[in-house]
């Protein structure tokens, strides 16, 4: 007798169902304050900044008698943003998200700026007739007092989501940023607040990449100094004064421990006694074809004596006023520190120097330090 054996291979497919959406927790709602601290620089910002989560839950219970399903949160105010701008009390009938206003202040120079923040609720549901996973897909302003039916079933519960658009944020230069918002949390079935829910925003934004010395009489152009020499045809003298008007940028909100600031002369030859000089047209390098001039820079009230090649660290730069200016190249006003300098040429005889024009050149040199206020 001849077994013939034949091998069959099997293929089974198991079906399983999807895994069902758990119910949302039982939620009684308490009050909270939440502290939102982080720290970027404008050249790698933040996504957006989320104070509540998704479906944040509020407050549920399949316990009617709460009333979680009505639940919504409401502004101390509809007109002052200090603490939040939007509706003082609920609303019905509105879809979709909202945004609340908040006002930051910059602690530094007191600047002030709004952003909106975006968020809605969601209604939860006790089954799943109306939803699988008991959430309402319909969204509504957080000031939303509305409930609606859905497949029989009536909501007992709230969600809210909650979020700083990297967009809002992006508005804000470079400082230490604070602000808080305040939300009340009400509901259709009760009289005053639920539970109240603070947040303390606090960002540290720097600006590293736009540090910049800036001179406002040239805005844009490579700036070129007369010296402002005059002749005393009685004393026979040349000599004379010009003060440049200079603004430092420290992309740091104006909150450096210091700013280190040095000039050199580039003229290309050995400068004079006084450490900067200009030079003769004609090429010569004697002491008749060269004019000696100073720098004086004023920070701070003080007025500091610049030496050509070396650091001067200017310090007490969180406590000296600054001034409100749109850089070069910027979309946005920022504040800098301003430090006039002051070219001096001192008094010489007319006879001792030739007749004609004379140039030479600064480099002027911004030194920040990297670490953050």
């Amino acid at each position: 007798m001849i077994w013939r054996v034949l091998l069959v291979g099997l293929v089974a497919a198991l079906c399983v169902p999807a895994a069902w959406a758990q119910r949302p927790p039982e939620t009684h709602p308490a009050s909270e304050q939440r502290d939102i601290v982080m720290t970027w620089d404008r050249s790698a910002m933040p996504g957006d900044i989320e104070l509540w989560a998704s479906k944040t839950v509020l407050g549920y219970s399949v316990d009617a008698v709460f009333g979680y399903g009505s639940l919504h949160v409401t502004c101390r105010s509809n007109t002052d943003s200090a603490a939040g701008r939007c509706p003082s009390t609920g609303t019905s009938g509105e879809k979709g998200q909202g945004v609340v206003t908040v006002k930051l202040v910059e602690q530094r120079s007191g600047q002030t700026s709004e952003v909106g923040v975006y968020g809605h609720l969601n209604r939860a549901m006790p089954g799943r007739r109306c939803s699988a996973d008991f959430w309402s897909g319909d969204k509504i302003p957080p000031w939303s007092s509305s409930v609606w039916e859905c497949a029989t079933e009536w909501p007992v519960g709230t969600g809210i989501s909650l979020s700083l658009p990297q967009a809002e944020v992006s508005r804000l230069v470079a400082g230490k940023w604070k602000g808080e918002l305040i939300l009340d949390l009400n509901s259709a079935s009760s009289v005053g607040a639920v539970a109240t829910y603070k947040f303390l925003l606090d960002f540290t934004i720097t600006d590293h990449n736009a540090a910049a010395i800036y001179l406002p009489e040239f805005g844009h152009a490579t700036p070129t100094v007369g010296l402002n020499l005059r002749y005393d045809p009685f004393a026979h003298t040349i000599g004379g004064s010009k003060q440049v008007d200079v603004c430092l940028y420290d992309g740091l909100g104006s909150q450096s421990q210091y700013l280190g600031l040095t000039v050199r002369d580039t003229s290309g030859h050995a400068s004079g006694p006084t450490g900067f000089s200009v030079w003769h047209d004609d090429g010569g390098t004697d002491a008749r074809r060269r004019l000696d001039y100073t720098l004086t820079l004023n920070h701070a009230g003080a007025r500091v004596s610049l030496v050509n090649g070396h650091e001067h660290q200017l310090r007490n730069i969180d406590s000296v006023s600054l001034r409100l200016v749109m850089l070069p190249g910027m979309t946005y006003p920022v504040y800098c520190v301003p430090t006039p300098i002051t070219f001096e040429t001192p008094l010489v005889p007319s006879t001792s120097k030739d007749a004609g024009h004379y140039g030479g050149s600064l480099h002027v040199e911004l030194r920040v330090p990297t670490s953050s206020p």
